[in-house]
C-alpha cells in the first residue's frame, strides 16, 4: 500500500479550529483543537486548558495538552462554513 493510499485512509481534522468540549461531570469549555485522534485529542489554550492545569510534564509551562477520549463526553468542532457545526463522540 502506497503512502498515499495510506493517508486517504487516515481521519482528516481540521487544524486549529476551535471547539467546546462537554467532560464527564463538568460544563462545556472551549479550546482549539490541533488534531483528533481514537485515543483522544490535543489541545491548546481556552478555559478547557486551564482547567487541565499543568499539561506539560518537561517543567515547561505551555498550553498544549493531550485530552483523552475517554474523558470526553461530547464535543463540538466549529465548521469552516455557515452550516453550522459538526460534533462527534
Amino acid at each position: 500500500m502506497s503512502l498515499k493510499q495510506k493517508r486517504s485512509k487516515m481521519q482528516a481534522t481540521k487544524t486549529n479550529g476551535r471547539a467546546t468540549f462537554k467532560l464527564f461531570g463538568q460544563a462545556p469549555m472551549q479550546a482549539t483543537l490541533l488534531h483528533r485522534n481514537q485515543a483522544g485529542f490535543w489541545i491548546q489554550g481556552g478555559r478547557l486548558a486551564e482547567f487541565l492545569g499543568g499539561c506539560d510534564f518537561s517543567g515547561v509551562e505551555v498550553d498544549v495538552c493531550f485530552l483523552s477520549a475517554n474523558k470526553v463526553e461530547w464535543y463540538k468542532a466549529a465548521s469552516g462554513n455557515a452550516h453550522g457545526a459538526a460534533s462527534g463522540k
